[in-house]
């Protein structure tokens, strides 16, 4: 009797624990068939503000939803927002005030727009503080070439500090290293005995950072190449190096020996010209030398010397080369090699052969016939980047040259003829590592990027050559290598 109790309260807990179970899935059905209610909140602001200390300026945002709407700010103590609230269907202009922020630090503020239980924006708004600091008498600093001092202003309501970054070895600070409110920086200069020179002090605000960059140049011997490299081809007459100076200087060879080139003088007073007379460089190498310029000795001066590399390049053979299938690669098209020559015909799409690991240099391809509406192409790929040179023949077409990451320039050129050499030079740019792109028409330079950073120098490219209308027989293609300048 006792087993059979206990037996029926336990399936009378089974019972009831299965109706709770059910009845909270009934329960839970029914809260997942509800629908989700929408609200549709707009408003017109940006992401962030900022506004003067005064306190003078206003943020105005617009605000309209389809339910009742509030704007509120994480300070409202400094923070007023009128309206702060609106009605569905409404819209509202929303302004926003801070009373005067008598900091030096800048605050900030978020003002958040919510609707129902949709948070729509938060607005980042900051009121600057009333720190500044700013320097009198600090633009362009020109010392004396004896040992002398000068001085600037700081005019600040903070604490600040000052300090040499650059020609410390020559440039200190004498006083206001540090100052609190208004002061004065104190700078001492050492005689200079040699080239003009150059330092930087910066002033730094409470917290270390810097604001303000003040140049002090101190006199001294002037003599400036615009380059220390120059470099010449193998047929140049002359070359020449403009030299800035406030004194005077003399050219000469480091070794007489090197009979090659010349100075058309040797002495000069103030900034000038070297000119550089050259023999023609027969030989198969790059032809190399140094000179120096070097500032005449003065009463409490020392010469200041500068050395010149000079290259004369070499004459570099171009290699002809005639077009040979196995050589190249179909991509587009049927163009049709025969007799060293290929033949393109645009026939409802491009028809175009390509050929890898095109080196840096000069490049040239002869079209020995194309017709009037002829669209020649010639590609140079690298990755994602491409050099593009474009010959569309045709009634008001135009040369066209251009990279992928650049614009294109359009050249008119005499598009009646049949016959034309294309010519794209992939030389070394300055700075090194750059590209100089050159897009020559039948010898005539039509386009020249000197520093093209699109893809480092070296990279070898994919060439695509072909047409994209029309036809056109290419019988012959030249690359020439480019000069080995060597190391500077």
């Amino acid at each position: 009797m006792k087993k059979q109790l206990v037996h029926n309260i336990m399936n009378w807990r089974t019972l009831l624990g299965t109706l709770i179970l059910i009845s909270s899935w009934s329960v839970q059905s029914c809260k997942d068939d509800e629908p989700i209610k929408w609200v549709d909140l707009r408003y017109k602001a940006a992401d962030s503000y900022t506004i003067a200390a005064s306190g003078e300026e206003t943020v105005s945002i617009q605000v309209k939803s389809t339910d009742p709407w509030i704007v509120y700010s994480n300070h409202s103590d400094w923070c007023t927002i009128s309206p702060n609230q609106g009605e569905a269907n409404e819209l509202y202009d929303v302004q926003i005030t801070y009373t005067p922020n008598t900091s030096l630090d800048d605050r900030t503020d978020t003002v958040t727009i919510k609707s129902d239980y949709w948070i729509g924006k938060e607005v980042s708004i900051i009121q600057k503080g009333i720190a500044y600091l700013t320097l009198e008498n600090a633009d362009d600093l020109l010392l004396e070439k004896e040992e002398t001092t000068c001085s600037f202003n700081v005019k600040s309501n903070q604490n600040w500090s000052a300090a040499v970054t650059e020609g410390d070895e020559w440039l200190s600070i004498q006083s206001g290293e540090n100052g609190t409110l208004d002061g004065m920086v104190t700078l001492k200069a050492l005689e200079n005995k040699g080239e003009q020179r150059s330092g930087i002090v910066v002033i730094y605000d409470r917290h270390g950072k810097e604001v303000a960059n003040v140049e002090c140049t101190q006199k001294g011997v002037v003599l400036t190449p615009t380059t220390q490299s120059l470099r010449a081809l193998y047929n140049d007459a002359t070359v020449t190096l403009h030299v800035e100076s406030n004194g005077e200087w003399i050219v000469e060879k480091e070794n007489e020996e090197d009979e090659w080139y010349s100075f058309a003088k040797t002495e000069y007073n103030g900034t000038d010209d070297i000119v550089i007379n050259l023999q023609e460089n027969t030989g198969s190498s790059v032809l190399k030398a140094t000179f120096r310029i070097s500032s005449k000795a003065q009463a409490g001066s020392e010469p200041i010397v500068k050395v010149i590399a000079l290259k004369q390049g070499n004459k570099v053979e171009a290699e002809r080369h005639s077009f040979v299938d196995n050589e190249w690669t179909i991509t587009a098209g049927k163009p049709v090699f025969a007799d060293g020559a290929v033949n393109f015909a645009y026939e409802g799409t491009n028809c175009r052969i390509s050929r890898e690991g095109m080196k840096p240099g000069s490049y040239k391809f002869h079209i020995s016939a194309s017709s009037n509406d002829a669209q020649c192409q010639l590609y140079f790929l690298y990755g994602e980047k491409e050099i593009r040179w474009m010959l569309f023949k045709g009634e008001g077409e135009n040369a066209r040259c251009s990279t992928s990451d650049g614009g294109v320039i359009q050249y008119p050129f005499n598009n009646k003829k049949s016959e034309y050499t294309v010519e794209m030079n992939i030389l070394e740019g300055t700075p090194s590592g750059s590209m100089k792109l050159e897009w020559h028409l039948d010898g005539a330079l039509l386009r020249s990027i000197p520093s093209y950073t699109g893809v480092a120098y070296g990279t070898n490219a994919q060439i695509i050559l072909g047409v994209a209308k029309g036809t056109a027989t290419y019988d012959w293609w030249e690359y020439t290598a480019p000069i080995e300048w060597g190391d500077e």
